[in-house]
């Protein structure tokens, strides 16, 4: 143990004179300067110090809550001040809905959520940006299957009616050879009639054979058609579902607040898709062209467009929404004739809005809103 303490004297004794070294190689004025630097930041030290003993030596301030008055006035019965615009807080799907379907100049659309908008926005960035990116493979998927389906109907359905005219030729063949089998068999010609036999069974073979493939190419060929088709249907419709997302992230992505504060509720409430789908089209539009849609569709369906609204109607005025150059159609635009209705309108590129639920105060029930948006009655 002794001789462990005098070797860390000895360790100490040698750091202190290489130290002592090292400060006297300096000149005086540069060791005058470190001096004054050590000294400067001995009293930051110290100050610094002494800030955080006072502070918590101060007492906590007691702060008075006083108590709140439950008489709350009704949202309802608050009327907006002339000129200002209303605020409009969105607590509810529905009011999410009717926010995002109507058009109101005169409402600022908030929430009163407890949350940032950072979080907002992830939230609402989380639930909307993987159905743009679902469609997006979806489009690309039905893309690829039109121009696969294509190729092989190229390819195939040409090989149809040459294989149409080989049977035509081998049933001509058959019966000329069946024929020839029912004449009476002289005994000098039993080779013949041998030789016509193995013939006959050969081109029946190969009649049978021909059928076969012509019936399973003429199969194969509808149905790829008929998938082509559809999906060359589909993928406009869709496009027109991802143009609608698309516009609504970008929105997102600029904190649009209407955008935010629908889309959040949206993302916390469980629906996992938007419930309205909005289509501008060309932005043209009035009542006269109601009669060609009308006509379209009784050709189609063999009974009266259920026209719901024409122009404004009482219960329009009652809900203080301007509906006078709208009319509502009472279908559910995921109905078969719902679903025509509304790829007609995406065809003649009359904006429209597809309501898939009701929305309390605004929509009695799922139906297609053919016009633009709506807005708020003046009064």
């Amino acid at each position: 143990m002794p001789v462990l303490v005098i070797k860390l004297k000895e360790t100490f004794a040698n750091l202190i004179s290489v130290l002592a070294k090292g400060w006297y190689s300096f000149t005086p004025l540069i060791r005058v300067m470190l001096a004054g630097i050590m000294t400067f930041l001995v009293i930051i030290i110290g100050f610094i110090g002494l800030l955080q003993y006072q502070l918590k030596q101060q007492p906590v301030p007691i702060i008075e809550v006083k108590p709140v008055d439950t008489q709350i006035t009704s949202p309802k019965e608050v009327l907006p001040i002339k000129g200002e615009k209303q605020e409009i807080v969105i607590d509810s799907t529905e009011q999410a809905i009717a926010a995002d379907a109507f058009d109101d100049d005169s409402a600022v659309i908030v929430t009163k959520r407890e949350i940032t908008q950072q979080e907002m926005f992830r939230v609402s960035n989380n639930w909307l940006l993987p159905q743009v990116d679902e469609l997006k493979k979806r489009v690309k998927e039905l893309k690829i299957s039109v121009e696969k389906d294509q190729r092989y109907l190229d390819e195939n359905a040409p090989s149809i009616d040459p294989l149409k005219s080989e049977i035509a030729k081998l049933e001509k063949d058959y019966q000329r050879n069946s024929a020839a089998l029912d004449l009476p068999r002289l005994g000098s010609s039993s080779s013949f009639h041998d030789e016509i036999e193995r013939r006959n069974d050969d081109i029946r073979f190969r009649l049978n054979e021909a059928r076969k493939k012509l019936k399973v190419l003429e199969q194969v060929v509808a149905s790829t058609d008929r998938r082509k088709t559809a999906n060359e249907k589909a993928i406009p419709e869709l496009e027109i579902e991802l143009t609608n997302l698309n516009e609504r992230l970008q929105k997102l992505y600029a904190f649009d607040a209407k955008i935010l504060a629908t889309t959040y509720q949206y993302a916390t409430s469980g629906i996992k898709t938007l419930p309205l789908l909005r289509f501008v089209g060309n932005g043209y539009w009035n009542l006269g062209m109601l009669q060609e849609l009308r006509i379209s569709y009784k050709t189609r369906f063999q009974r009266d467009l259920p026209v719901t609204a024409l122009g404004q109607s009482n219960t329009h005025t009652r809900m203080g929404w301007d509906h006078s150059n709208a009319a509502d159609v009472g279908l559910h635009p995921g109905t078969l004739e719902g679903q025509w209705l509304v790829n007609y309108l995406k065809d003649q590129g009359i904006p429209f809005i597809a309501f898939r639920s009701a929305v309390p105060g605004h929509s009695t029930g799922p139906h297609v809103h053919v016009g633009l948006a709506s807005r708020r009655l003046r009064r």
